[in-house]
């Protein structure tokens, strides 16, 4: 608990999904989408509900980019987004 460090509250965040994980017979799922921070490209995991976990499916299959926001976390080397809100596909 003490390497969890909120890294960064409430911001816009585009990327591309790069990762699907769903454990077996579970609605939700845990994404890892690749997306700048500060400047440098960074792998974030995002955990999804089912509607949002079919949302980051649908932008892997067609390569889309995907937009949201969220708080950010840093977890030893590890980013993690919690809070989120407004999972959607980037419009084209």
């Amino acid at each position: 608990e003490f390497r969890r460090v909120l890294f960064r509250s409430d911001i816009f965040l585009t990327g591309v999904v790069v990762g699907l994980h769903r454990e077996e017979g579970s609605e939700d799922g845990r994404v890892t989408i690749a997306c700048v921070i500060d400047g440098s490209v960074k792998k974030l995991q995002v955990k999804l509900g089912l509607d949002d976990y079919s949302t980051a499916i649908d932008a892997h299959g067609s390569r889309s980019g995907v937009i949201f926001r969220a708080d950010i976390v840093r977890d030893g080397r590890s980013y993690v987004a919690e809070s989120v809100q407004g999972f959607r596909l980037v419009d084209s």
